[in-house]
């Protein structure tokens, strides 16, 4: 990220769900509110009515199903965890995510706290107080430096219940961290979570196990980040990080490869839209 500023992936993540609901149909997924949340370059390409043909010329399309299926997946996710007795919800690198004003029907039975860079987080707020949305009472918002310490660190200057069943979202985080800081992370997860705890994530593939096609998308991805100062760096082969996953206190519950994914939310389309090649869903249980 460049110093003292938003995320720019954050920024047109939130255009991307905005875009989906306002141009595809059927919706996958429903975000009312990620347009407004978005700065105001991309407010107007939104208003507009060219953007998906704008994402089209860019060749980033599979990134707009990649960004709405990982949405829906965490919903998914979170449901059931609430089923089985989560309370808390951490959402790691929320980024512009809204989930505590558009799912009013789950964030009320949660502890929910957004961890993120202290530049994203100063602009979300100042957003949402511009569009008049209240940061609920269940809702903290926890800027950190991970340079400087650890997440579990950090969660204990909040509300955060280490003995409460927890669910994690880290999506679209794990792309722009090398191997060595993503399992750290997974391991200070470990240390704060109560048995029962899940984490929920997504990564890119080793580009030997892709497809030409796939790896042509994975290389023009990780230009387009370096381009707005966030630099994608290591890709995983996804038998090899889920054993150093494991062997932190997890067990995998669910796994989607790009096929799952398309299977479970993209088939039998009129639009054609089809799922990122290149990415992987993950879902891991704190061991007892």
């Amino acid at each position: 990220m460049l110093e003292d500023q938003p995320s720019q992936t954050a920024m047109a993540t939130a255009a991307m769900r905005a875009a989906h609901r306002l141009h595809d149909d059927p919706l996958l997924f429903d975000d009312p509110i990620a347009g407004d949340l978005t700065s105001e370059s991309w407010r107007e390409t939104l208003a507009s009515g060219e953007i998906m043909e704008y994402f089209e010329r860019l060749d980033l399309m599979r990134i707009v199903t990649q960004i709405v299926g990982r949405a829906r997946f965490v919903d998914d996710r979170l449901e059931e965890s609430l089923a089985s007795g989560a309370t808390q919800y951490v959402l790691l690198g929320a980024g512009l995510d809204s989930f505590a004003w558009r799912r009013p029907d789950l964030a009320e039975r949660l502890r929910i706290i957004e961890v993120d860079h202290p530049a994203t987080q100063n602009y979300k707020r100042e957003r949402l107080a511009e569009i008049g949305l209240r940061v609920p009472a269940n809702l903290e918002f926890l800027p950190v430096d991970f340079e400087t310490e650890t997440l579990d660190e950090a969660l204990g200057r909040t509300s955060f219940n280490p003995d409460a069943r927890t669910f994690y979202a880290w999506m679209g985080v794990v792309s722009y961290l090398t191997r060595e800081t993503m399992l750290a992370t997974v391991a200070a997860v470990a240390r704060c979570s109560a048995a029962g705890s899940r984490l929920v994530f997504d990564f890119p593939i080793a580009l030997e196990l892709l497809s030409e096609e796939a790896r042509a998308m994975s290389k023009t991805m990780d230009e387009g980040t370096k381009g707005l100062g966030e630099s994608r760096k290591d890709k995983h082969h996804p038998e090899e990080l889920r054993r150093d996953v494991e062997a932190l206190g997890f067990f995998r519950t669910v796994e989607l490869s790009p096929a799952d994914h398309e299977a479970l939310y993209w088939n039998d389309r009129s639009d054609g839209r089809r799922a990122n090649p290149q990415v992987h869903l993950i879902e891991f249980e704190r061991s007892a």
